[in-house]
């Protein structure tokens, strides 16, 4: 009941009292009223910027991580946004005269090879490339890192040689696909109608046959037949009758 902090007197939280000092409020007594834990090197959650002590807890703004909202990924070195002009600069070719706030260099390859890259670095969003702004530039920034936002130093900024282009369409590809395409569906058409002409065909054939097995013909004569002999009478022809 009451959090551990306090006694519960008629469905009320009464809580627990030092030295006439209160030391946790809220229904439960689950709120810290002292701050002691918020604080580091007396200063309390890194600064009102990074977070405020809520309940004896540092409540960190967006952004901001750890016990004491200490960690920030994009404050001080490690906001990007903060060499988009160095980066064009220098891909520009214009080295010599850029504002870089520190060492700024292209890579000795096309592109960057995190992988083999030494000690701790960040992989930055795209800056997009101010004479083709369909093709970006790729940049990653070196530092080291002492613990917490406010020790950490930019050691390098190394930035992609070569642009990061969308791939051209594949126009043979295309035109291959389409007209393969076409012959599918022709050759699948053609298929479908020679099944559906031999069905008919069969059938009209078991139909014939079925017509052909019912039907009653005489077996002497051909219904069909007809005598190739034909007999005319001459009117005036008179046959002599012998006695």
């Amino acid at each position: 009941l009451c959090s551990g902090n306090g006694d519960c007197s008629c469905n009320l939280c009464q809580c627990d009292v030092a030295n006439g000092s209160v030391l946790f409020t809220g229904e439960d007594c689950g709120c810290r009223v002292s701050k002691d834990e918020c604080k580091q090197d007396l200063l309390e959650c890194s600064g009102p910027s990074n977070g405020e002590c809520v309940c004896g807890e540092c409540q960190c703004k967006p952004g901001h991580t750890g016990k004491y909202c200490d960690i920030c990924q994009e404050c001080g070195p490690l906001d990007c946004s903060l060499y988009v002009g160095c980066v064009k600069c220098v891909h520009g070719g214009g080295s010599d005269n850029c504002e870089c706030p520190g060492e700024a260099e292209l890579s000795n390859s096309p592109t960057i090879n995190s992988a083999a890259l030494q000690g701790r670095h960040k992989q930055c969003p795209p800056v997009p490339d101010e004479l083709d702004e369909t093709c970006d530039i790729n940049f990653v920034i070196e530092y080291t890192d002492y613990g917490s936002a406010k020790q950490r130093t930019l050691n390098r900024i190394l930035i992609d040689r070569q642009l990061d282009c969308p791939t051209p369409p594949n126009i043979v590809a295309i035109v291959a696909g389409g007209v393969g395409g076409i012959l599918t569906v022709g050759v699948l058409l053609l298929v479908l109608w020679k099944v559906y002409t031999s069905l008919v065909d069969k059938r009209e054939y078991n139909k014939f046959l079925d017509e052909r097995s019912s039907a009653k013909w005489n077996s002497a004569i051909s219904p069909v037949y007809k005598n190739p002999t034909t007999i005319y009478a001459n009117p005036l022809y008179t046959a002599t009758i012998e006695e």
